[in-house]
Order: structure tokens, then sequence, then C-alpha cells
């Protein structure tokens, strides 16, 4: 077995010795123990034990959406509509849910607490084996480019990540990168079909990953990359010398084609996700905020000290705005190397893209202008800064894998070199120490304000000096021929170590386990609750237990549900006076939020800020207390979880015991028939009126007056009281048999969302905006068969766009000609 294929061993047995154990039946990946912090899991299984976890996201957010995706396709149905959260709201539209990415399908075949096991080890080998093969390309041998995938893949920042949609971007980077590169290579070369394709599947794939912010990102990394490779291609390149400009912007442009058409490969969920975007909250606010605040330098300081802050496993973590995002050690040993990618720059794997990378990357982070301006752009805007951070990773892996060639690739030095090898040896003592006493100053920083929480003989940073100690001690020490391969083990041995707990494990059975206590309290096929306490019953669990909850936990929360929970609660999601309060020269956890909050009130975009955190914590609409209980009973909300005595009127308790009590409106109904109806123009208009609207008879329409109109006679007229009945119903359609004596209004409680259409006796009407929040339709006299169906006209465009582009793409693959072929017509030249 050559060095090579050695080298791609080692990255497999990595990527499954880190979730390995997780495999087994009776343990998952997925942290469990988490959701028993809370109620109603603590009391009704007060025997399964409670694991420490960081990424509840995964247990609150992803996992709910895998089980959906799961029982919906095994069902026939796809999932356009989620029924259980925010009242109803579009999954396929959600870019998050990731439906078009391949790594989701592991979901069907297996249960998710198996599956996600099994994405996290394709992630980890992806990583691991695409960096290699990029670093490869690039000239460098296989302990250096080993590495450098290592310090890549089994990053801190890279192994906390992995439960995020961001990962599957940063782990499809530098295979994006590769198809890139031999595109352009190929270019070159003649005949570049298939290159094109692979890199059409490449961008279709970052699109698809779930995380569209990280996919600019991305774009933008291989837009410079290919900026450089045009101006300055390699001297190994055919026609390399002197290509002429017709021909580069020749290949610029079959570049940007590729990426366009993977775009348009994945057009049958981003079209929808625009038009979710335009109803909901997380394009709201200012740039400075929209895009995520700055990083202070301080959190860089994770380069240099593993979990400098704290660590959520021990419950001690200070940092800002999450773990994952603060997390970037990536080797000690790394940046001892990194500066030794500078001894050749000239050379063809020179450190030029990687260093310009590390700069675009830094800068936007931190905030740096005019790097920061790119944020600006159309596109750009959408990029949160902590986004960036998997490419300062990156372009760190890249220039310790080529420090690491420099310093130990070729042949020995001879007797005349010795003076440069002995001033490159001190160089490196240099940096050594001052890392070293750097990083010691800052852990008793640290420790002194009580940042860290660890003892001095204890926690990762010892580890990481003596780590970097013996990679010295290597350079000068082992035999010439094996520094590279001691170099990359002592590399990989470190970051698997330090990486190996970072996704805890948790126990599978404790999974959300059934509650039948909860399921005997809360009847009926699709009930729908509510709770003003978010540490009962998390949302999202409503939708692994068959349940409909008000709130969610999701960023694209709906701005119109959002606003009329707002206005039952005008204290929902007021960040602004929390962070007022907060004493600036105390030691707290928010110590560091205070500070780049600080920091942004002081920029340009300061006097917008106070509107924006005003509603900035909306992910789960839980409002505190009901103010407006009038406005609440529009819900028909039919289970609340409340304090003692916040129940609105009309609620009876069911659980007397506890200081959060559980209530029940009998009179709550998924559906009603209104007589009285009144116009509002707009949401805003709409929302205003219903706050003073005590007549629980009447509804308010939002649309145009032309709407407002009653249409004719349908079906013969009944003398029998207004009656209703729900004949089906599915996430996507519901059939109803609606009877009035006089011209009603009929409401779905449910949130009206655009794509919903309504058909009563086979016409197609327009589903109107009712209160602000609910879809309903005008009738007229008789008896009617009413039916709501979701079918977005987005979904229709972008699965056209979609097809024409896949027989684009397959039709540029199977005009590439075959290897033989290239190689006669290389031969032929």
């Amino acid at each position: 077995m050559n060095a090579h294929r050695a080298a791609i061993l080692i990255c497999l047995l990595l990527s499954l010795g880190l979730f390995a154990d997780a495999l087994l039946p009776s343990r998952t990946l997925l942290p469990a123990g988490f959701l028993y912090q809370r109620q109603p899991w603590a009391s009704e299984h007060p025997n399964l034990a409670g694991d420490p976890a960081q990424q509840y996201d995964l247990l609150y957010q992803f996992y709910p959406w895998a089980l959906f995706f799961r029982e919906s396709m095994l069902s026939g149905q796809l999932p356009l509509w989620d029924p259980h959260t925010y009242l109803g709201t579009p999954f396929w539209a959600n870019p998050q849910t990731a439906v078009l990415f391949p790594g989701t399908w592991l979901h069907l075949a297996v249960p998710p607490e198996t599956s996600f096991t099994l994405l996290f080890m394709l992630k980890a080998a992806l990583a691991l084996t695409g960096m290699f093969l990029w670093l490869r390309r690039r000239g460098l041998p296989p302990p250096a480019s080993l590495l450098g995938a290592a310090v890549f893949a089994l990053s801190t920042h890279t192994l906390v990540s992995l439960a995020f949609p961001y990962s599957s971007v940063s782990v499809l980077f530098p295979w994006a990168l590769l198809a890139l590169d031999r595109l352009l290579e190929r270019c070159h070369a003649g005949p570049s079909w298939g290159p094109w394709a692979a890199l059409a599947l490449a961008c279709a794939l970052l699109v698809s990953a779930g995380q569209p912010q990280s996919a600019l990102a991305a774009f933008l990394a291989l837009a410079l990359f290919g900026l450089l490779r045009l101006l300055r291609p390699p001297p190994h390149w055919p026609s390399a010398a002197s290509p002429s400009w017709r021909h580069r912007l020749r290949t610029a442009l079959l570049a940007a084609s590729a990426a366009c058409a993977g775009a348009l490969l994945c057009a049958v969920q981003w079209l929808p996700a625009l038009d979710y975007k335009a109803e909901g909250l997380v394009g709201e606010g200012p740039r400075i905020i929209s895009s995520g605040l700055p990083y202070l330098p301080g959190n860089l300081l994770n380069f240099l000290v593993p979990d400098l802050f704290g660590s959520p496993l021990r419950g001690d973590f200070w940092g800002f705005p999450g773990y994952h995002d603060a997390a970037f050690y990536s080797s000690l040993t790394a940046l001892l190397l990194a500066p030794f990618a500078f001894l050749r720059p000239r050379s063809p794997q020179g450190p030029l893209f990687a260093a310009l990378l590390a700069a675009l990357s830094l800068g936007i982070m931190l905030g740096l202008a005019p790097l920061e301006n790119l944020l600006d752009l159309p596109g750009l805007d959408l990029i949160r800064r902590n986004k960036m951070a998997f490419l300062a990773v990156f372009a760190l892996a890249m220039m310790a894998g080529q420090g690491c060639h420099h310093l130990t690739g070729g042949k020995p030095p001879r007797a005349a070199d010795r003076g440069a090898s002995s001033w490159k040896l001190l160089a490196a003592w240099g940096v050594v120490l001052l890392l070293a006493l750097w990083a010691a100053l800052l852990y008793f920083q640290a420790e002194r304000l009580h940042f860290s929480g660890q003892t001095l003989l204890e926690g990762a940073p010892w580890m990481a000096l003596a780590v970097m100690a013996a990679g010295l001690a290597t350079l000068f020490l082992a035999p010439y021929r094996w520094r590279g391969w001691l170099l990359a083990g002592l590399v990989c041995g470190e970051l698997f170590l330090m990486g190996y707990a970072k996704n805890p494990r948790g126990s599978a059975p404790a999974l959300y386990p059934p509650l039948p206590r909860l399921r005997q309290q809360l009847q009926g096929e699709l009930p729908r609750l509510y709770s003003t306490r978010h540490t009962l019953l998390a949302p999202n669990s409503s939708m692994v237990y068959g349940l409909q909850d008000v709130r969610g936990y999701d960023v694209m929360t709906p701005r119109n549900l959002f606003r009329f929970m707002q206005a039952i609660d005008p204290s929902l999601g007021d960040e602004w006076t929390a962070l007022q309060a907060l004493d600036r020269n105390a030691m707290h956890p928010q110590r560091r939020m205070t500070l780049a909050f600080d920091r942004a009130l002081a920029s340009s975009w300061g006097p917008a800020l106070e509107g924006y955190l005003k509603s900035e914590s909306y992910w789960s609409v839980t409002a505190a207390s009901i103010t407006r209980p009038h406005l609440f009973n529009r819900l028909n909300v039919e289970w609340l979880w409340t304090r003692d005595g916040e129940a609105p009127a009309g609620y009876q308790p069911v659980e007397e015991s506890g200081p959060v009590r559980l209530y029940r409106n009998p009179l709550a109904q998924p559906a009603r028939l209104f007589f009285k109806w009144r116009h509002a123009d707009g949401p805003q208009q709409a929302l205003q009126r219903l706050q003073s609207l005590q007549d629980a008879e009447t509804a308010l329409i939002e649309s145009g007056s032309d709407d407002l109109a009653v249409p004719a006679q349908g079906q013969a007229a009944t003398d029998a009281p207004p009656s209703w009945d729900l004949l089906e119903r599915s996430n996507q359609r519901r059939l109803y048999r609606v009877s009035t004596p006089a011209p009603a209004l009929f409401v779905e409680f449910e949130r009206h969302s655009p794509g919903w259409l309504v058909k009563t006796d086979g016409e197609e009407r327009p589903a109107l905006r009712v209160d602000s929040l609910f879809r309903g339709v005008l009738l007229p006299p008789g008896r009617h068969r009413v039916e709501f169906s979701y079918r977005p006209a987005s979904f229709s465009r972008g699965a056209i766009l979609s097809l024409l582009a896949l027989l684009l793409v397959l039709g540029a693959a199977l005009a590439a000609p075959s290897r033989k072929a290239l190689a006669g017509v290389r031969k032929s030249r």
C-alpha cells in the first residue's frame, strides 16, 4: 500500500473512530439527556438518566425535522407543510430542513437515532478525504496533506458544528474547490464538459446543504480562488505561459455557468424559500445585526487555548453568540507550522490563496472596514459573520500543511544549507516560545477571572502545549524521512482526543420516550396546545408526539405569528431591556455579549438597534404572560400550560398540582363560521384593530375590498343551523362539509401562508387572511364542500427549473469524452 492510499485509509479510520461507539443499540449522538432537564419528561420518566449536552438544537430542531421528513416520505407525501409548529408552517421551503441534501435521505433508510451517527461519520469522512485530496492536488506529499486534513476536519469548530447544516457546507467546500480547479485546468487542456458537470453538482450540494449564508460564503471563496487561478495559472497547466484574456474570460464564464446550473438544480427548494423568507423575521434588522454581531478579538484567542472561555459540558461556557461560534482550536502545532508556508511563496502550492482567504474571513468576522462592506453587496447581505469561520480554519489548515511540507519535505538539507536550516529552526523556537508565553498568560488571566473554571493542572491547554513541544522535538530529533508522518500523527492524535467528546453520546431509549400521561390528558386527533413556559414541553416536541403547538423553534419564525403573540405580550422577544440592565463592570457570563452589543451600539447602526433588539429573541414565540386575553382567545388553543391564575376566562383546570398548571378550553374549535366581518387594509391595521376589538363574533379580513364580496349562490339554501364537519385531513389538505343559512366567513384556525388554495364546491377561490393570522373563505348560503390545499406556485416553478437543469447537467456529463478519448487527443497533440 503506497503512502497516498495509507493516508486516505487513516482519514476513513479517524472518521469511523470518532463516532463508532454511538452505533451501539443503546447509544446515540443525539443529546437525549437534555430532555430530562425539562418537563414533562423529568416527571414521567424519572429513572432515565440525563446526559450532559451542548448541541440541543440537534434534539429540539433537527431530530423532529428528520422524523417528520421520514414519516412523510415513507407515507408517500412530499413534506411541503408542517402542521405541528407555529400553527402550521412551510417545511420544504425552510432551507435548514435540507430536504434535497443526500445526507438527509439517510433518515429514510434507518431511524434518526442511528442515521445522525451515520451522517456525522459521513461528514467527517468527507472533510478529511476532501481536504487531503485538495492538498495533494496542490502538490503536497501525503504526510503534509494528512496533517492539513486533520487540522481542518478535526478542529474543534468543525466537530462541534457537525450537528448543524452549516457543517454540510464546510465539509463539501474542499470538494467544490477540487471540481473548480479541475475545470479551470481542463479548460486549458481541451474538452471540459465532464468537469463542468462535476462543478455544477458540487455547487448544487452546497446550495442544498441547508445553510444559504454559508453557501454564499463558500461561493465567495470559490470566486476568489478562480480569480487567482486565472490571473496566475500554475506552470504545469497547458498554455499557462501566456493564456489570452479572451480565453480567460471564456473560462470564467464557463465556471460561472456551472455554478448557476448547480443553483438551478436546487430551484425546487430555494424558490419556495424566497417566499418563506419574505414572510419571516429572519431578514429584519440592521445589517450589522442581521449578518451577526462582529466578533471580539478575544473570541479568536480560542485558536491558542482550547475552551478558553469554558465548555457547555462543564456548564461554565462564556461566549458569544454560541459555543460552536467560539470553538476555533485547530492545534497549536498548526499555528507553529503556518508561518513556514511562506518560506517559498513562489512555489506552485504557494500560500497566496490561503493568506487572502484568512484575511477575508477574519476581517469580516471582526467587522473590519472595508472588508465588512462586502456584506452590502446584493446576495452577500445574507451572510452572517459567524458563517465565515470555517474559511479561517480552512486557510489555517492549508498553511499548516504547506509549512509542514516546507520543513519536512524533499531531501535532508546539505551541509551548505545547514545555516539556513538553523535559522528556520531558531525562528520556530521563537514562535513556540511566544505562543507558549501568550497561551500561559491568557490561561492564568482566564483562571483569575473565572472564565474557564478549570484547575491549573487539568484541561486541554496543557495537552496542546505538550503536543506542540513534541512537534518541535520531532523537527530537531526525529529521522528526516519520518518527520512529516510524526507531525501528522501528533496533530491527528491531539485533535482526535480533544474532539471525541465534543459531540456527547446520549441514551437511545431516553430519546423522546412515550408520554402516556400527557397523551391521556391531551385528547383529540391533533390537539392544539400552548405554554407560557418554554421549559415545559419544548417547542418542536409537538412534531414527535403528534400535537399542534402555537410555538416552534426556528430562525424562520413567521412575522405575522410573532406580531400577533407580541400583541398578546408586549415584552415578548425584548433583548434590549435585558442587555441594558446588565452591569458592564461586573463579571458575568453575558459580559462578552454586552461588549459586542456596546461596540455595535457605537457604530452607525446604533439608532436602529433598539427597535430590532426589542423583537430579537423571537424564535419560540413563548409569551410569558397573557395580557390581552380576548386576543389570545382568537388562537382557539385547547390546552394551555401557565401559572395558576393566569389562564383566560373559560379555561378549566385539568391538573391541580405544581406551580405550572394545565388548563383546557372546552369551546376551542379548529374551525368556525363567522357572520360578521370587517375589512383591514394591511397587516399593521389588522393587528391594531384586533387589539382593540372586543367582539368575539366579528372577524377581520386582511385583503383587498373586492375580496369582501360574497360569491353567488352555489347550492340550495338551507334552514338548518350553521354547522361544519371535517371529512378528510392530511398535512397539506383538509376537506370540510359546511352548511350555513346566511352568507358566512368560514375560517380554519391554522396559519395562513402563500401557497394555500381553497375550493368551494369544486370552484377555486382566493384564500383570505383572517384576523391577521388564519385562512378563510367567504361562502354564500347553502351546503358546501370546502377544500383547503397547500400547493405553492413557487414549488411548481422551481421543479420545472430543477428538471431543466438536471437534463442540462446529465447531458454535459454524457457528452464528456472518456479517458481513452482524452488520451488520444493529447497524444495527437
